[in-house]
């Protein structure tokens, strides 16, 4: 094994982190996809889908029943998103956008 293949095999190493952080962000998505459709988690469980489609009954009474977790899913997304951008561009720093 050369030191060139030894390189390679860490720039991929680097790439899939990447992908693994963004995969974290769609993986999210489709749980609370599949908890507001009713197809996630069974109850007591919690999770960000079956708690806005639990919530839609009382959106006009108490609306941040559903806009809180709403807001926390967004913010939690945005925040792994922004991470793996961090992750790409450090790693196209150091690599020269290899």
């Amino acid at each position: 094994m050369s030191i060139a293949s030894i390189v390679e095999e860490i720039k991929k190493a680097r790439h899939d982190a990447i992908v693994a952080v963004l995969d974290v962000a769609r993986m999210m998505i489709f749980e609370a996809i599949l908890g507001f459709l009713g197809l996630g988690i069974q109850p007591p469980t919690p999770s960000f889908g079956s708690i806005i489609a639990d919530s839609r009954k009382y959106l006009l009474n108490a609306w941040w029943i559903g806009t809180i977790p709403g807001i926390f899913l967004a913010v939690a997304l945005t925040s792994i998103n922004l991470m793996g951008s961090a992750l790409e561009k450090a790693r196209n720093r150091i690599y020269g956008g290899l």
